[in-house]
């Protein structure tokens, strides 16, 4: 599993069809799993500061993030 550095992020909001909202403060890395073609996104695992992890479950539709002030842009992929 690759971990990838969103440590610039200060928050993380997976939405979920419905409107239910995940959101997880100060995330560090994110492992991404590819999603089902039928599906919204994949599944990720994340950890935050603490070094708590998080399983977000394939379906989630959505994810909005903020950002410390930063030259880098919104996100690098």
């Amino acid at each position: 599993m690759i971990f990838y550095d969103i440590s610039l992020e200060v928050e993380r909001t997976y939405i979920f069809p419905g409107g239910h909202e995940y959101v997880i403060e100060n995330p560090l890395a994110v492992a991404v799993k590819k999603p089902p073609i039928a599906f919204g996104g994949g599944a990720h695992r994340v950890v935050d500061k603490l070094g708590n992890p998080h399983y977000i479950p394939a379906g989630w539709i959505a994810i909005t993030w903020s950002k410390a002030n930063s030259d880098e842009l919104p996100f690098d992929f």
